[in-house]
């Protein structure tokens, strides 16, 4: 595996720390109307892979710059477009946008790399490189996409199936015992698929059509619970496999 690749799955997980992991929601709501909030999700989120990115290389400052800069003007690009269309695809385009800019800016060091022979990595870069922690981060990377991420993907597309004035608290929202069992649940599924334990996952899924069974009271609520556990060991399954099949070529 090429240095770049490894540097690359090491600034992402330091950009899902800091973007998904790290942002409260007072922050999330409060970077699209003060750009002082704005500057201090992208500072928090630059940490995140600045630490990540440090221990392969502690002397390559503009790389921090850049990942700030570019962080910076993403963000404020979609809470621009968040005024007029808050919508599901534009959340996923957000972290895709990150992605490909962290994928240029590694592409950028590797040139650095071969214009500048002395360019020279942490002692830790050997010990990162390896098989198993570049694995352990794939993993890490994945398991906050799946969990984190993944509620608020799935909140964001099951809102559209709320009508307006329905939304009652413990009934068709997603409440916070809610979350806590989507999150649960896609953790088990993400872990089961990239420890090769496929069927169980299925085990899984019928467990929880049990459990909830007596609960459903309405059509509705029973639609809002069969598109939210689909949407939900869906993700968790497809990145699942995404991860194996990375940690395993």
């Amino acid at each position: 595996m090429s240095n770049a690749i490894i540097m690359f799955i090491y600034l992402y997980l330091g950009h899902l720390i800091g973007d998904i992991l790290l942002q409260s929601k007072h922050l999330a709501r409060s970077k699209g109307q003060e750009f002082g909030s704005q500057i201090l999700h992208s500072v928090v989120s630059t940490l995140g892979s600045v630490v990540c990115y440090w221990v392969c290389d502690p002397g390559f400052w503009l790389v921090y710059f850049a990942l700030f800069v570019g962080h910076v003007f993403i963000d404020e690009v979609k809470c621009k477009l968040d005024k007029y269309n808050s919508s599901l695809q534009l959340m996923i385009i957000d972290q895709v946008v990150h992605l490909v800019f962290i994928g240029l800016l590694c592409i950028a060091i590797w040139y650095q790399n071969i214009i500048k022979p002395d360019f020279g990595y942490s002692p830790f870069f050997e010990s990162l490189s390896s098989q198993v922690a570049v694995n352990i981060a794939l993993i890490v990377s994945g398991g906050i996409l799946t969990v984190q991420f993944g509620s608020n993907l799935i909140q964001k597309a099951l809102s559209k199936y709320v009508d307006r004035g329905e939304e009652v608290a413990g009934e068709v929202s997603l409440s916070k015992g809610g979350k806590l069992t989507g999150q649960l649940e896609r953790s088990i599924a993400y872990l089961l698929i990239i420890s090769g334990n496929t069927v169980v996952v299925g085990l899984v899924i019928i467990a929880k059509s049990i459990l909830r069974f007596n609960e459903i009271k309405d059509t509705k609520q029973a639609e809002y619970n069969i598109i939210g556990s689909l949407m939900s060991f869906g993700w968790a399954i497809a990145l699942g496999l995404l991860v194996r099949y990375l940690i395993t070529i």
